[in-house]
């Protein structure tokens, strides 16, 4: 779980959580009816407001730092 996370922080990692955050965007947009489509962007909003602002929401479950400068 900890190199899970350490990858997350880098720049990479940051690149494909904004592609799949847009991706999960797009599909709950175009692809989903409403209600379902809904539910599927505010999930989607996760990992791409997370890459943004380059904070690991998963990090404090293995007593990391929240902000992904200091995980790597």
């Amino acid at each position: 779980m900890e190199n899970v996370i350490a990858w997350m922080a880098t720049p990479k990692g940051r690149f494909y959580r904004i592609v799949i955050g847009l991706n999960l965007l797009w599909i709950g947009s175009y692809m989903l009816s409403m209600p379902l489509g809904h539910w599927v962007q505010a999930i989607g909003l996760i990992p791409l407001v997370s890459a943004i602002f380059n904070v690991c929401i998963l990090a404090p479950f293995v007593h990391r730092s929240l902000h992904g400068a200091q995980i790597v």
